[in-house]
């Protein structure tokens, strides 16, 4: 049998592999040469197959049907797959609604275009590029568009990651610092302070995102990465407790949502929280008792 996955959450990218490529699947960057043929309820609406020029594209650069790009990002080259994309992955934007499936053929991948632009940069740059990620997700977010705010804030902490990384995997940091003392290892340390900044607020978003797509596991993974950058960080502590309320992790919850509030009395959220929590626990706590009330014979008769 063909083997299906899906590629998203929400299943809004579900994958089925016709024919296994072989070899790397495309980089962060990397610039995609297909085949495609689009279907919508089983007519063909377009197929670059009539010609025999490849289609090609940079990953990354959202020059793409949204659901399109995740599906080439999963493939190696050589690979055939269909991609069925529904909602927010699919053709909106062309006034077609409903789902639609697209068949790929990844023909080549040049890694090299991607990774130069990639490596080309200082850290300063990367710094910068994942910046400009994290507001773009902040637009997408305020906007209510939290699909496209979680690509955006993905992308930058790609960028985050590789700072100081260079194009063998080595740590910039621990090279030698250049022949002008003292400058050199101050300016990596403000820079240092500004990555961690920017990871700071980028992971708090993810968690939010996450929050509202009710991925309760996801919010407390990004919650921890802000808070083992920052131990008292209110907002983190905050994501966490209302997942772990939400796993029914109550006096885990409760621990962080008073923390928070300790570092931050005057929000209101907190506050109403915690007194919904407590009214959680005791209600638990009567159910417990009338439970074992019960089963041991003195429950109210």
């Amino acid at each position: 049998a063909m083997e299906v996955e899906s590629l998203t959450p929400d299943a809004g990218v579900v994958k089925r592999v016709e024919v296994p490529g072989e070899g790397e699947k495309p980089s962060a960057h990397a610039r995609v040469y297909i085949h495609y043929t689009l279907r919508a309820g089983g007519k063909v609406l377009e197929s670059s197959r009539g010609s025999n020029e490849e289609i090609s594209f940079r990953l990354g650069r959202e020059k793409v049907v949204p659901g399109l790009e995740i599906l080439v990002r999963s493939m190696s080259p050589g690979e055939v797959a269909v991609g069925t994309l529904s909602g927010d992955y699919t053709l909106k934007s062309r006034g077609i609604n409903q789902p639609v499936d697209v068949e790929v053929r990844l023909i080549r991948v040049d890694q090299e275009e991607g990774k130069k632009d990639y490596l080309r940069m200082t850290p300063h740059e990367r710094l910068e590029a994942a910046t400009k990620y994290k507001e773009n997700g902040n637009k997408y977010f305020k906007e209510a568009k939290f699909k496209k705010a979680m690509t955006d804030y993905l992308r930058a902490q790609e960028y985050l990651h590789y700072v100081f990384v260079d194009e063998k995997g080595r740590d910039t940091r621990t090279a030698k610092v250049p022949e002008n003392g003292d400058g050199s290892a101050s300016e990596v340390q403000a820079l240092e302070e500004m990555v961690k900044m920017v990871k700071i607020s980028t992971f708090n978003n993810l968690a939010l995102c996450y929050a509202k797509e009710g991925s309760n596991k996801k919010v407390v993974k990004y919650a921890n990465d802000v808070l083992a950058l920052d131990p008292r960080n209110a907002k983190a502590l905050y994501h966490r407790g209302m997942a772990r309320s939400n796993f029914g992790e109550m006096e885990e919850a409760k621990l962080d949502l008073q923390q928070a509030q300790k570092l931050n009395p005057e929000d209101v959220r907190v506050k109403n929280e915690l007194g919904l929590l407590d009214k959680k626990i005791m209600s638990g706590k009567r159910r417990e008792k009338r439970a074992y009330g019960a089963m041991f014979g003195f429950g109210s008769s």
